[in-house]
């Protein structure tokens, strides 16, 4: 069955972390890979793993936080990020053509705890 290798992000990190932009969003996982089978990440799902989020980026439609993930941990995402707000209209998924194109950016730095989990569709 298909589904998403993501990340789970800690309830309330994001409160830490920056002040989102805007009024939608509900920031509570890291995409690793897409459209993929669960039994080929079996090893890792359930794994505990630290994350480091470093920039806070945004544009005029959406704001994410760039994060670094561990080696050992399979990202098929060019831009590893929590996407944090968004405008109406807009998808969660516009992070990655916001962050492979020009934005305004900041500095942040929090690590934080995450959980491998397998989300089916």
């Amino acid at each position: 069955m298909k589904g998403i290798l993501w990340l789970t992000v800690p309830i309330g990190l994001v409160k830490n972390l920056v002040q989102p932009i805007y009024p939608n969003g509900n920031p509570h996982h890291i995409t690793l890979v897409f459209g993929t089978e669960e039994h080929l990440f079996k090893d890792i799902l359930g794994k505990e793993v630290t994350v480091l989020a470093y920039e806070n980026c945004w544009n005029d439609r959406i704001q994410a936080v760039r994060v670094q993930l561990p080696n050992d941990i399979p990202c098929a995402n060019e831009h590893p990020h929590i996407t944090i707000s968004y405008k109406s209209g807009v998808e969660p998924k516009e992070s990655n053509i916001m962050l492979a194109n020009k934005h305004q950016s900041s500095k942040c730095s929090l690590s934080f705890n995450a959980i491998v989990e397998f989300y089916k569709w």
